[in-house]
């Protein structure tokens, strides 16, 4: 299977909010992300990580009737490159490791 049809696989939105990343040294980058599904998500850094980068990443999504859900997860950087369009690097982290009820909420959310 190619990485497109793995892509289309999966439902995926427009999603921007802020968002932290935690690096492996443990030195927070801010990100910003810009769409996300039930399996990763893209955000824009200023910096450009390596494949391949286990980190740790926390963002809110909303919930419905109102509110946020926090989501703290692990993600894999998949690949980054320089996006002039949003100011600094678009990045794919794939959740590695994430609460089941995370998961929920970003499915509700995507459903929405």
């Amino acid at each position: 299977m190619d990485n497109f049809t793995k892509y289309a696989r999966h439902t995926h939105k427009l999603f921007s909010c802020s968002a932290s990343l935690m690096l492996p040294n443990h030195r927070l980058l801010p990100a910003h992300t810009v769409e996300i599904s039930a399996e990763d998500l893209k955000a824009v850094v200023s910096e450009n990580l390596p494949e391949g980068l286990d980190c740790l990443i926390r963002l809110n999504v909303p919930v419905k009737p109102a509110g946020a859900h926090t989501v703290i997860a692990h993600v894999e950087t998949r690949g980054s490159v320089f996006d002039g369009k949003h100011g600094g690097f678009l990045v794919e982290l794939r959740f590695t490791a994430i609460a089941a009820q995370s998961r929920a909420v970003i499915k509700d959310f995507l459903g929405a």
